[in-house]
């Protein structure tokens, strides 16, 4: 037996190099099967990420303008300051037509006193 395996080692070793040959590029094949699968699994979720990343840009934009907006409505609000302001004139005004009435009573007074009618 071993004068035949002696005989035909190059034969039984191309034979075994091949299988090997072929078992290398078979498991090459597989892994590199799976991580395409993998890389477009990801590609997927990464679409969905973006859409949902888009998403929210959109929203922040808006929300950002939206208080921009506040902010511009909060500027042109009446101060503290203004408020008192504005009761010191609307005191004033209430000072003058008390004075007026004061006035429009005295003047009837005197319309009264002389006898005109009102017509």
């Amino acid at each position: 037996m071993l004068k035949a395996l002696a005989e035909y080692w190059p034969i039984i070793n191309v034979f075994f190099g091949g299988f090997f040959v072929w078992v290398c590029w078979s498991l090459r094949q597989l892994a590199k099967n799976e991580i395409e699968k993998s890389a477009l699994a990801q590609d997927k979720r990464l679409a969905q990420l973006d859409g949902r990343v888009d998403g929210h840009d959109t929203r922040l934009t808006k929300v950002e303008g939206t208080i921009e907006e506040i902010r511009k409505d909060i500027e042109v609000l009446p101060t503290k300051a203004d408020f008192a302001r504005l009761e010191g004139e609307v005191k004033g005004v209430g000072l003058n037509a008390a004075a007026a009435a004061n006035g429009v009573q005295r003047i009837e007074g005197f319309f009264l006193k002389k006898g005109v009618e009102s017509v």
